[in-house]
């Protein structure tokens, strides 16, 4: 014994530390891959919303009786949501913290999706892709920044790239 500290004590003291390092940064790193999931989630909306009008052309202009001008400006209205959303986004984020402001973008794309499937005129289909494209602009800078934000310094280049994976 050297100095009053007993070498055996301080060696078992010592293993139950790191022990438990470990096992909060196992319980860490669930709870971040989790969230980071559900944080991604909100981008699978993107992809398949820049993905949906191409299959879906012949269908809807049956369906709806649309011109190809209609149908046009259903193409194009999302990136004029997605352009709004995103100059938004940031004073949104501001207010309503990260991620409240990925609830609120969401509540857009599902009100969009629900206007789009309910239409029954070219306005309201109108309406729930620009709907749907301000959820997606506002989503596209709050994801990645919230991201950042709960990952560590180590592991915040890999966890941010998934958001651009949820995106396809």
């Amino acid at each position: 014994m050297r100095g009053g500290i007993d070498e055996a004590n301080l060696a078992s003291e010592t293993s139950l530390i790191s022990k438990e390092n470990q096992d909060s940064s196992a319980t860490t790193t669930a709870t971040l891959l989790l969230t980071t999931f559900v944080a991604v989630s909100g981008s699978f909306v993107f992809g398949s919303a820049i993905g949906y009008s191409s299959p879906v052309q012949s269908d809807l202009t049956k369906d709806l009786n649309l011109s190809l001008a209609e149908y046009s400006l259903f193409g194009s209205i999302l990136t004029i949501g997605a352009m709004i959303g995103a100059a938004m986004s940031g004073r949104i984020a501001d207010l309503l913290g990260r991620r409240a402001t990925m609830g609120f973008s969401e509540m857009f794309c599902i009100l969009g999706w629900l206007a789009i499937y309910l239409s029954k005129v070219a306005v309201w289909l109108d309406v729930g892709r620009f709907l749907v494209g301000y959820g997606m602009g506002v989503l596209s800078f709050v994801v990645p920044v919230y991201i950042a934000e709960i990952t560590p310094k180590d592991l915040r280049g890999g966890f941010t790239t998934v958001h651009q994976a949820g995106e396809f």
